[in-house]
């Protein structure tokens, strides 16, 4: 017999899927990793760039899987056609999937206390 408190109803499953289908960030949800400018800056990053640059680091040799925005990218970046944020290869990284989950962890965490802290001080004043 299943607790009630772990079931998870077929709904759900097909909410968190439909998100994850739609990307994760509004960003991606937008089409812009989909775009052809994208995918050719990507595709020749990652070709000069083949290893994770965070394991090369730690003197670890892994295939990189995704190149990822050093600095993320908000909507507004996308909507005003930031081009050194959205293509500058100085703000790319290749990484491996693991080191991106790590990398887009902290800077949720980082985004979430940065909007908390600003809605405080908003309410302060």
């Amino acid at each position: 017999m299943r607790k009630k408190d772990t079931y998870t109803f077929k709904w759900e499953k097909k909410e968190k899927k439909r998100e994850y289908k739609e990307g994760y960030t509004e960003v991606s949800q937008s089409g812009f990793y989909n775009n052809q400018a994208w995918q050719k800056i990507r595709n020749y990053y990652i070709s000069y760039n083949p290893l994770c640059e965070r394991c090369l680091k730690k003197g670890i040799l892994k295939e990189a899987e995704v190149v990822d925005h050093i600095i993320p990218l908000t909507l507004d970046d996308v909507n005003d056609n930031n081009q050194s944020l959205l293509y500058g290869d100085d703000n790319l990284m290749s990484l491996c999937n693991k080191c991106h989950a790590i990398k887009t962890n902290r800077d949720q965490k980082i985004n979430h206390k940065i909007m908390k802290d600003l809605f405080t001080f908003s309410n302060q004043n």
